[in-house]
């Protein structure tokens, strides 16, 4: 990825701020700032982002995910599948939250997303999360992959699941399955990260 950013050059990139709520964004926009941005843009929902990334070349987005007309799910569906060419489909975004259930998560990781900060919001969630999206690019897969993903609807979730400790189990290392998402990152004997939290074991 070119220019693809390290903790030192935070100040080369570009962010994408999307939430409907103007608190949120101005929170946001003010803990973003501090760790010294390229440049900042904001929009309201799904739909505006997309209309913005056609001529704001991002370098990260942090989206919400409750949004009308169009939340963040069906705006990382769009970005991973395809939907609009004019913007790449390996975009690193980061799903702000305030969400417990389960399904968003394994929906949102079905499409790739890149990390998730929960709500609220804490006043160092954000370096880490910007720097691991470079260190740790997500491998796109092909259009129709994500094509297929059937997103949450309220209707959909499953009362009591929820994406926390109480809901993992424990593995080790030689039982872990193709499908199995970690819950921490996987480190060699050697300190190399094999696999960063929150992703999908893959063959």
């Amino acid at each position: 990825m070119a220019d693809a950013p390290q903790a030192k050059t935070f100040w080369k990139i570009r962010v994408l701020i999307v939430d409907d709520e103007t608190f949120v964004r101005r929170l946001v926009r003010r803990m973003i700032s501090g760790l010294s941005v390229s440049e900042i843009v904001e929009a309201i929902d799904g739909q505006e982002a997309i209309k913005l990334l056609r001529k704001f070349k991002a370098d990260i987005v942090i989206c919400d995910n409750q949004m009308e007309p169009l939340g963040g799910l069906e705006f990382l569906k769009i970005i991973r599948s395809g939907g609009d060419p004019d913007i790449r489909r390996d975009l690193p975004i980061i799903m702000l939250t305030g969400d417990t259930d389960a399904n968003v998560f394994a929906t949102a990781m079905a499409l790739d997303v890149d990390a998730f900060v929960k709500k609220p919001i804490g006043k160092d969630a954000f370096a880490e999360k910007i720097q691991r999206c470079f260190d740790v690019p997500q491998l796109i897969r092909e259009s129709s992959v994500y094509a297929g993903v059937n997103l949450v609807a309220e209707k959909e979730e499953i009362p009591g699941q929820v994406f926390d400790a109480e809901t993992m189990v424990e593995k080790t290392f030689t039982e872990l399955a193709v499908g199995d998402v970690v819950s921490m990152d996987l480190m060699s004997s050697t300190g190399t990260l094999l696999l960063a939290a929150f992703k999908t074991l893959r063959a």
